[in-house]
């Protein structure tokens, strides 16, 4: 478990000092990019991903005011955090990606099995998560 320190919320006192944090941020979230990949098993390179960060800061790019510039790095900074602390499930990354962008892989594992097939849970509770329960068992429990 890791601790984290809790993230300041910075006033910048000048334009210099705003670019130097933005480009912080930015390079914070290029380096983060494998670990997001790894960690939520993005069907995605790591390029794209890194891609999509960089079109993400262009889009802010225009954005003159210094307030509205202190909050947008303060939630990027607190969005970073949050994902690579894992405190974010699949979805919430995946959100992060356009609808069009993202094809969500078939599972076919079954919530009873782990990832390689073996089940988890005993027969009568498999039986339990399939329906067959309440008089509606497929075997014959004496």
């Amino acid at each position: 478990m890791t601790l984290t320190k809790p993230l300041p919320t910075i006033i910048s006192r000048n334009a210099q000092e705003q670019r130097k944090r933005v480009l912080q941020l930015f390079r914070d979230c290029v380096r983060a990019a494998p670990d997001i990949v790894e960690m939520y098993r993005l069907p995605y390179p790591v390029w794209k991903v890194r891609q999509r960060f960089r079109r993400e800061f262009e889009a802010n790019r225009s954005i003159e005011n210094q307030q509205v510039i202190d909050i947008l790095i303060f939630k990027g900074r607190n969005e970073l955090t949050e994902t690579l602390e894992q405190w974010k499930q699949d979805d919430h990354v995946q959100r992060f990606f356009p609808n069009n962008t993202y094809e969500q892989p078939e599972r076919k594992v079954r919530p009873f099995e782990d990832d390689n097939g073996r089940g988890k849970y005993s027969d009568f509770l498999a039986d339990f998560f399939e329906g067959n329960f309440a008089g509606q068992r497929s075997k014959n429990y004496a």
